[in-house]
C-alpha cells in the first residue's frame, strides 16, 4: 500500500484500522495470563475454583 496516494480520510482510516488490530492481538496476548493471576487472587482470597468455572464456561467465551 502506498500511504502517499491515500487521502486525508483513507490515511485517518488505515491508521484507525492498525490501531485496533494491535489492540486485539495485544488482548490475546495478555487476557490470559490476567485471567491466570485474578484466578490465583480469587483462590487465595478464599473463592472456590469450581464458581470460576463455571463463570467461565457459562460467560467467558461467547460463540460468533
Amino acid at each position: 500500500m502506498n500511504y502517499k496516494d491515500l487521502t486525508d480520510e483513507q490515511l485517518d482510516e488505515a491508521r484507525t484500522s492498525i490501531l485496533i488490530e494491535q489492540e486485539r492481538r495485544a488482548n490475546l496476548e495478555q487476557i490470559p495470563t490476567a485471567i491466570q493471576e485474578l484466578a490465583a487472587k480469587y483462590k487465595e482470597g478464599g473463592g472456590d475454583q469450581q464458581e470460576l468455572l463455571k463463570a467461565v464456561g457459562e460467560q467467558g467465551i461467547p460463540e460468533d
